[in-house]
């Protein structure tokens, strides 16, 4: 779980909070956090939703190096590639998600 202890890490600081606000928030020690973030302990469930709720963050997001599923990957393509739209595809696209939005036939 070498991953989601890097995720951990980054979406705490990420969010300007210590080892000691984040475990204050979970009902926590900073041993239990540092153990997560350095992969030597895995939280358990309970655990894993205080420290989403802290963060703000879903499962998924942590845990998305360990799934063989990752439903981030296609997305980051997806963000990619739409970065690299001219101004009037990108207006195209905006028009064409909106009539999906409201079921209008395309």
């Amino acid at each position: 779980m070498e991953h989601f202890g890097n995720r951990l890490r980054t979406a705490r600081k990420d969010r300007g909070l210590t080892l000691e606000q984040l475990a204050a928030a979970c009902s926590t020690s900073e041993t239990v956090l540092r153990n997560y973030e350095k992969a030597r302990k895995s939280p358990n469930v309970e655990m894993l939703v205080r420290i989403c709720e802290a963060l703000k963050v879903s499962p998924d997001y942590l845990l998305q190096d360990e799934l063989s599923f990752n439903p981030y990957k296609d997305k980051t393509e997806l963000f990619a590639a739409i970065g690299n739209l001219s101004s009037t595809s990108l207006n195209l696209l905006q028009e064409f998600l909106r009539s999906l939005q409201n079921g209008d036939d395309v």
